[in-house]
């Protein structure tokens, strides 16, 4: 008996949801939607990618700082890290991805590296700016800014600011110590 009442009740169900039911579409319409359908799922196992290898980095950059790697570099290691990094390659955008967003990035990429580097903010009478710095072995503390290039900056308490591009530098010593005109 119980069997027969279950049957009457999805019948009766069945004939109720019947008329709700979507007409039966057209054979281009759902060509159309199985083609947007492979598309989604493509684009999802992209991202699904993409956030695989981002992942991997994020687990490994945790790594590398949970056991302490990062080593000061000499100069001449830093020059070397700075000219095959590429965040000075990135396009500064107003109030998204400017100083701010350089200086994050180059200390990140340096931390990947095995560099110890700090993120450095400095303000002026209006204003302020990021950058980074690096203790270095053999030549002290240096500063670098990479906003649109790379370039070794004079950071000083009440003294100008300065820059002098990568390139441009060539002592093997950089003091920080004067006036960027004098460069």
């Amino acid at each position: 008996m119980k069997k027969k009442a279950l049957t009457a009740l999805v019948l009766v169900f069945l004939l109720l949801c019947l008329p709700s039911c979507p007409a039966p579409i057209s054979a281009e319409d759902y060509n159309a939607l199985q083609s947007d359908l492979e598309n989604a799922q493509r684009e999802i196992d992209e991202l699904t990618a993409e956030l695989a290898a981002l992942q991997a980095g994020y687990d490994g950059l945790l790594g590398r700082l949970g056991q302490s790697t990062l080593g000061n570099p000499n100069w001449a290691e830093l020059k070397a890290f700075l000219e095959q990094d590429d965040t000075n390659e990135l396009l500064y955008t107003e109030n998204s991805f400017d100083c701010t967003g350089f200086a994050i990035t180059l200390r990140d990429n340096a931390w990947i590296y095995g560099l110890r580097c700090a993120y450095v903010e400095i303000g002026f009478a209006e204003g302020g700016h990021a950058l980074n710095a690096f203790q270095t072995t053999d030549k002290g503390l240096i500063y670098v800014d990479n906003t649109n290039s790379d370039k070794i900056a004079y950071v000083g308490v009440n003294k100008a600011y300065g820059t002098i591009p990568l390139d441009g530098v060539k002592f093997e010593y950089i003091a920080c110590d004067g006036e960027p005109e004098e460069f």
